[in-house]
């Protein structure tokens, strides 16, 4: 309570001279003991609101009043000696209090950061310490004096580094340092991750905890103080986190598969933040924060869609050699659909940048056959992947064109095709863009090429024991002999060749079996007419028996039909850098 305001209303106005002297005379005594000026140079100072709780509220009270006497001066315009005196004593009080002010800050920035960094929700009870009351009372007492700048100053002077300090055990600095290009698979997804991790705790934390800290100090006596405050000490570092963000998402060189993954990981966690990252940097001063973080947003944006497109062009460039012995799985075939799966994982992220690029959603591009009915199957999100699908399903086609053998060619597409339906299927996310009409029409077509695959392969073994009318020249016994001769060639061949799904197996043989065993125990007695005598007659069990060890997938290089003899392993390597 000031001197003024403490008179009673029937107080004669003639006596406030002498009690605002008196006033001044008690506020004199007071800062000149706690002036700046006193303090030794050969010994530690001693600070008031460490020391002397009740004297530094005194102390804060007499600065006050101080001030209401200047103000009244100021307002009548009455002169007086007083004005110069209490001026001064003002400055001399600003200054103390500004070093009161700066160590109680530094004193308790360590309990100050442990209290801010656990706050929950923006909610943080740093009341429990007893100077954060002090040092409002401090900052309410200097803004109303009209010494908010040097109360910013202060404050900057020690909270800068305490939120740079924090940042640095988040380690951002170490993250700052690393160097990305060339970067592996593993050290590539600790660096995101980390990252990812340290931003939601400097936001969540450093950041908003430092606002917290603001608005408790500055609020109620000054928004630009918070204002300032907060920018000077927290929008370099914020600006650091994010840049560093953008180093990651602009690396030149980083041509890994798994940097997409990375990359989503980034953009899905800072568009998780944003909601806190606006609350927490609102002001006009800061505005810099945001748009920072929409920079790094386009930025990952435009590496994810860019990414996107260098999968789906080096699937498409992929060598077409060599052949898988046997028929089996392609490498290509297994990481582009465990790629393609996991793509379907980010369906919200990549929906809203596909969106963005029309041009790579391009239905008249696409065969009809590519979408079912459902309105989602004609999404844009639907459309790029049903696209990334039939690039893999054309270069699968073009491999299958490597195999000198028809047969296996179509076996070899029959067994892909039907890997790639069974991961759509088995896949919620990528049955959802796909539909299920792609997929019964697709495994359709993975039907009728093992179809295929057994007409071609067994109408040569087969012909010889029906009408066919390429052997109707041919006698009953040279009929047989070709026969066996064709059978145990075929058997040969095809035990070493692959069906990788077990009940395709299984269907194959028994529709093998089945063909060839019945046409063989029709006609045979005809062809031979009881003479048995050249020929070695095969039982239907031996034909069975033999069908039976078909398909073992033991890789035999004379047999494989594939227009090398090289390993599929030599082509192991990632799609990209090929």
């Amino acid at each position: 309570m000031s001197i003024i305001s403490s008179l009673p209303p029937s107080h004669p106005t003639a006596t406030l001279p002498m009690a605002m002297e008196e006033s001044i005379s008690s506020a004199q005594w007071l800062i000149a003991k706690w002036s700046c000026k006193s303090i030794s140079a050969t010994s530690p100072p001693t600070f008031l609101f460490v020391t002397n709780n009740q004297e530094a509220r005194d102390y804060i009270h007499c600065v006050n009043g101080l001030r209401t006497i200047m103000d009244f001066y100021f307002s009548t315009h009455s002169p007086s000696p007083n004005t110069a005196v209490a001026h001064n004593l003002m400055q001399s009080a600003m200054k103390r209090l500004e070093m009161e002010f700066h160590h109680l800050l530094s004193i308790n920035s360590d309990d100050f950061n442990a209290a801010l960094t656990s706050c929950a929700d923006g909610e943080c009870d740093i009341l429990s310490n007893p100077f954060a009351e002090d040092l409002k009372m401090i900052a309410h007492c200097m803004i109303r004096a009209g010494y908010g700048l040097e109360l910013v100053r202060a404050y900057k002077s020690v909270r800068k580094n305490a939120v740079d300090e924090e940042l640095v055990k988040l380690g951002f600095q170490r993250l700052r340092s690393l160097k990305l290009k060339g970067m592996g698979d593993g050290m590539l997804d600790q660096t995101v991750q980390a990252w990812i991790h340290a931003m939601f705790l400097a936001v969540g934390r450093v950041f908003n905890g430092e606002r917290i800290l603001c608005d408790h100090i500055f609020g109620g006596a000054s928004d630009g103080l918070v204002e300032s405050s907060f920018a000077e000490t927290a929008t370099e570092g914020a600006n650091s986190v994010f840049l560093t963000g953008e180093a990651i998402a602009s690396a030149k060189g980083m041509r890994s598969t798994e940097i997409i993954f990375r990359l989503m990981d980034m953009h899905n966690a800072i568009q998780e933040a944003i909601p806190l990252i606006e609350s927490v940097f609102s002001f006009e001063s800061t505005s810099s924060t945001q748009r920072q973080v929409l920079d790094l947003l386009f930025k990952l944006r435009h590496s994810i869609h860019a990414n996107l497109e260098d999968f789906e062009s080096s699937v498409r460039k992929h060598s077409t050699k060599p052949a898988v012995p046997g028929g089996g799985i392609h490498y290509l075939t297994q990481t582009a659909m465990d790629h393609i799966a996991r793509l379907a994982g980010y369906t919200a992220v990549l929906s809203s940048i596909v969106t963005d690029h029309p041009s790579a959603a391009e239905k008249t591009r696409m065969p009809e056959s590519f979408f079912d009915t459902s309105a989602a199957s004609e999404s844009p999100i639907s459309i790029r992947f049903a696209r990334l699908i039939l690039v893999l399903l054309c270069k699968l086609d073009k491999i299958a064109e490597t195999y000198r053998d028809i047969s296996l060619s179509y076996l070899f597409l029959a067994n892909n095709l039907h890997l790639v339906v069974e991961r759509v299927r088995c896949t919620p996310s990528l049955l959802n863009l796909m539909g299920e009409a792609w997929v019964i029409t697709h495994h359709k077509t993975a039907k009728k090429y093992a179809s295929k695959y057994e007409f071609a392969a067994w109408h040569r073994v087969i012909k010889y024991v029906t009408l066919d009318e390429s052997c109707a020249s041919l006698s009953g016994k040279e009929r047989l002999r070709k026969f066996k001769a064709a059978f145990e060639e075929a058997v040969r061949k095809q035990r070493s060749w692959t069906v990788v799904d077990g009940r395709m197996k299984e269907d194959l043989k028994a529709s093998i079996a089945r063909k060839v065993v019945s046409a063989y125990e029709a006609c045979v007695d005809d062809l031979l007419k009881g003479d048995e005598s050249t020929v070695v007659r095969l039982r239907p069990a031996d034909l069975e028996i033999y069908i039976s060890d078909l398909f073992r997938g033991v890789v035999d290089s004379s047999s494989s039909g594939s227009s090398s003899d090289s390993s599929s392993t030599s082509s192991r390597r990632m799609f990209f850098g090929r």
